[in-house]
């Protein structure tokens, strides 16, 4: 199967893409569908447990598989781990552990072999990370009807099986004029607290209409397109001017436009435009520990939601929303002055 045609990193792409749609549904099906109504004295270390099973433990997971550099390896446990998170889920604090590790496996050994394969082509990122939103969407609202888990479990394993099993392509390397920017620690944790700000907004940011129905998918596929396209903007107009679009508009819309469902829906996809360019970011400042860049900025989502937590979307904290948009606007650019020449792989990766 090694000699198989399935060379093409955008095949490989597209499969790895389902696979992260398919992972964090499963893992939200399970966890707040099986697990949560019929676990109430366990519920609090399943909401808790899980998430920070499968978004705090990705740094060091990154680093392990930065160490060992098997990504493939990787990717058939977190396979193998989600298959007995489900059928443990009688055993529900075993079923919680094997669901977070097989969902922060899979997003760091995914995301290693997505930056190593394509050359940290932003393109490529911005689809990788786009499809979960939907997937945690689909596994809460729509995976109760019996067939769809194991709709969802076949397309894992057949997506898995062709990833793990058909030959690579060739690593591609990064355009040689970011070798001098790795280990800037200083644009590190300012790309990291972009990342923070974007699980606080994400998560404080509401609406004045009612969430229901099928608004929460409509959400999810404006958080999902808006990763994409963040990823797409960037590689063709620029990182910089991608920057100064999305935080902008996210900046007004999502503070002017709570009641107008088109206007705030704008402003969900123009915010989510950040999400591959600091990971792109990330990769150049970390480069040669992709995985614990993928690692670090995953476990960066936790504080930023858990704190929103605590809010409601007042009036002051739409303002505040506003201010943490510009505030990452202006975190971005500061960053990509300090990454030399950074426009110039565009015009490299389209020749790629």
């Amino acid at each position: 199967m090694r000699n198989l045609p399935i060379y093409s990193p955008k095949i490989k792409l597209i499969l790895l893409s389902l696979m992260h749609l398919v992972t964090d549904g499963l893992c939200a099906y399970i966890a707040f569908v099986k697990l949560y109504p019929d676990n109430p004295e366990g519920s609090i270390f399943i909401f808790f447990g899980y998430n920070i099973l499968a978004f705090v433990t990705q740094s060091p997971v990154g680093m392990m598989i930065d160490k060992y550099n098997k990504p493939k390896l990787f990717l058939a446990v977190s396979i193998i781990s989600m298959i007995l998170g489900y059928l443990l889920s009688d055993l529900w604090l075993l079923s919680v552990i094997f669901i977070g590790i097989s969902n922060s496996i899979f997003h760091v050994a995914g995301g290693k072999y997505v930056s190593d394969k394509s050359g940290n082509d932003i393109l490529h990122l911005g689809i990788f990370v786009s499809t979960g939103a939907i997937g945690l969407v689909l596994g809460q609202r729509y995976l109760s009807f019996l067939p769809l888990p194991y709709l969802l479990f076949s397309v894992l394993i057949i997506c898995g099986l062709l990833v793990i099993f058909f030959e690579d392509s060739e690593t591609k390397s990064y355009p040689e004029e970011y070798e001098s920017n790795k280990g800037e620690t200083y644009a590190i944790l300012a790309i990291i607290a972009v990342v923070v700000i974007r699980s606080f907004v994400g998560k404080v940011a509401s609406p004045v209409f009612p969430l229901s129905g099928n608004m929460f998918l409509v959400m999810a596929i404006a958080t999902a397109l808006g990763k994409a396209a963040g990823g797409i903007f960037s590689k063709f107009i620029g990182i910089k001017a991608t920057t100064y679009i999305s935080m902008l508009t996210s900046a007004i819309c999502l503070t002017l436009g709570t009641e107008s469902i088109p206007i705030f829906i704008l402003g969900i996809f123009a915010f989510n435009f950040s999400m591959p360019i600091t990971l792109y970011y990330a990769n150049i400042l970390m480069k040669g520990s992709e995985g614990f860049a993928f690692g670090t900025l995953a476990a960066a989502l936790i504080p930023g939601f858990f704190i929103a937590m605590s809010f409601t979307y007042s009036t002051i904290m739409r303002v505040i929303t506003a201010i943490l948009c510009l505030i990452s606007m202006l975190i971005i650019i500061v960053v990509s002055k300090r990454i030399k020449n950074a426009d110039k792989s565009f015009s490299i990766n389209r020749n790629n």
